[in-house]
Order: structure tokens, then C-alpha cells, then sequence
């Protein structure tokens, strides 16, 4: 198992940056959007390159009309195909792995909701503080993990997707397997990884 964090490639780890991005998490988990200006008024106007730098690095999306962050850390507030109930807040994610990863890292009681690309079969996975128990009939399901570089939001959320079975992600994937079929419970430890600035 990997201890790297696929959101921490190509970011600072300044403690600065830590705080920026725990602070936008956090709002962002409670289903708020967060305002540049309530950013600026926090943190000073050095945070404008930092948020910048997460854009750029594909862990957070600006609608810069409204100058508003509407996503970051796999969280999003617009629709996407990855549901993500916390507790009373309704939420989506960028990708599949979110929706386990998530809850495992932060020990939260959840429900993610998300369907398998080959056959649409809807899959569920309820997390009490952030343990998934699979029934014996979600054995085989397993999640991708794709071998990406570069923006997480581009690069690596299209492909990584949960299906229903390792037939399903070779039917899929149509014989393109440059990454890794991962049992639940590994999606699970490597959310621990990828989301530990956020649960310390």
C-alpha cells in the first residue's frame, strides 16, 4: 500500500497552505461555498496565489464569476455522477474513490452513492466511522486506481471509478489497465492517506 497522497503532488506543505486548505474543506463539508474575499479577510491577500496553486493543481475549482470556490479535495457542491451524504449534508464528489476515501480518513458515519460505468448498477457504501461492512453479494466489487500524473481533477477523477466486479473493469476499460483493481477495503486505506491533512 502507498502512504502518498494523490492531492499532495506538486502542492506546498507550508503549515500556511495546510490552514488554507483545512479552512476550505471544511466549509465545503459543511455544503457552503467558500468566498475569495471571506479567504482574503482570513488569511491576507497572500492566499490569492496559494488558491491559485490549487487550481492549477487540480484540487480546487473557482467559479471566478462569482469568485467562489465550488470544489476542492474531492468535494463538490455541483452535481456530479458521485453521491455523499455526511451526516444531514447532501454533497457530491469528483470521483468514485471519494465516496470511500472520505469517510474512512475523517472516521465519519456516511453514505456514498455511485454506479458501475459497464452495467449502471447502482452501489452503495454506508461507512460507520468511516468502516464500510461489504455484504457477502459486494465481494467482487472492486474500485480503479489509475496511474496519473498532473491535475487530480483532470488526470486522475475520470477514471477512478468503482465497479461491481473485475470483469466489469476489464469490459470497461477495454483492455486499457494502467492502474490497479483495489478491493474496497485498500480504496479505504489509501482515503487515509490521501485525506490525512484533514483529519488530524
Amino acid at each position: 500500500m502507498t502512504d502518498f497522497s494523490i492531492l499532495e503532488a506538486g502542492i506546498d506543505k507550508s503549515d500556511e497552505m495546510v490552514e488554507v486548505r483545512r479552512a476550505i474543506f471544511s466549509s465545503l463539508l459543511d455544503g457552503r461555498v467558500v468566498s475569495i474575499d471571506d479567504l482574503v479577510d482570513s488569511f491576507g491577500e497572500e492566499v490569492i496565489p496559494r488558491i491559485e496553486e490549487l487550481v492549477d493543481g487540480g484540487v480546487a475549482i473557482l467559479d471566478n464569476e462569482r469568485a467562489l470556490i465550488v470544489g476542492a479535495e474531492g468535494i463538490s457542491l455541483a452535481e456530479t455522477a458521485h453521491r455523499l451524504s455526511i451526516g444531514d449534508i447532501s454533497l457530491y464528489t469528483w470521483c468514485a474513490f471519494d465516496i470511500v476515501g472520505i469517510p474512512a480518513a475523517l472516521k465519519v458515519d456516511s453514505r456514498g452513492v455511485t454506479n458501475c460505468p459497464t452495467c449502471g448498477r447502482e452501489l452503495r457504501f454506508d461507512a460507520s466511522r468511516g468502516s464500510f461492512d461489504l455484504g457477502s453479494e459486494d465481494e467482487r466489487i472492486v474500485g480503479f486506481w489509475p496511474n496519473s500524473s498532473g491535475p487530480v481533477i483532470a488526470n486522475f477523477c475520470p477514471s477512478a471509478l468503482i465497479y461491481c466486479s473485475i470483469d466489469h473493469l476489464r469490459e470497461h476499460r477495454g483492455g486499457s489497465f494502467d492502474g490497479q483493481a483495489l478491493p474496497i477495503e485498500d480504496l479505504a486505506s489509501r482515503g487515509e492517506v490521501t485525506w490525512r491533512i484533514f483529519s488530524a
